[in-house]
């Protein structure tokens, strides 16, 4: 505990992981250093060899999945196009998705095909919208882009 308040000056960055909320300031894979555990490590984000974490790989959309992260928002954690997101991510993506799925256009919110952080249209005319981007299929103004985990 000490350690956590004082730090232990070797710059590991333990403490802080050990202090902070534990869902959605670490992004998906729970870790702050984006899920690479030190170099050479041969871990990367994603890879989990007993399969356990971010196990979309044949689940649809919305079937739950496990994040390493701790907390109410990674316990809710659910599959969209085959990405485990956080429950906060997800409720985003889906929402938007849901939508945009329900009510399909030929000139608004199209991310078929694109890669994430490619722009796309929206209907609104608000500066965020006008910032829109895709994420996992979905256009997403500018701001939802950010909270979602694009890179902003």
């Amino acid at each position: 505990f000490a350690e956590m308040q004082m730090g232990s000056g070797s710059g590991s960055g333990f403490a802080e992981r050990q202090m902070g909320s534990g869902s959605e300031m670490y992004g998906d894979s729970g870790f702050a250093d984006g899920g690479q555990l030190g170099s050479g490590s041969g871990w990367l984000f994603g890879e989990d060899r007993a399969g356990k974490y971010n196990n979309c790989k044949d689940k649809t959309n919305g079937d739950s999945c496990m994040k390493r992260c701790k907390g109410a928002s990674c316990d809710n954690a659910k599959c969209w196009e085959k990405t485990c997101l956080t429950g906060r991510k997800y409720q985003i993506v889906s929402s938007a998705g849901k939508k945009q799925r329900r009510v399909a256009s030929t000139e608004y919110n199209i991310c078929t095909g694109k890669k994430n952080g490619d722009a796309c249209t929206k209907r609104c005319q608000s500066e965020t919208c006008k910032k829109a981007k895709c994420f996992k299929t979905v256009c997403l103004s500018g701001k939802k882009y950010c909270e979602a985990g694009g890179k902003c």
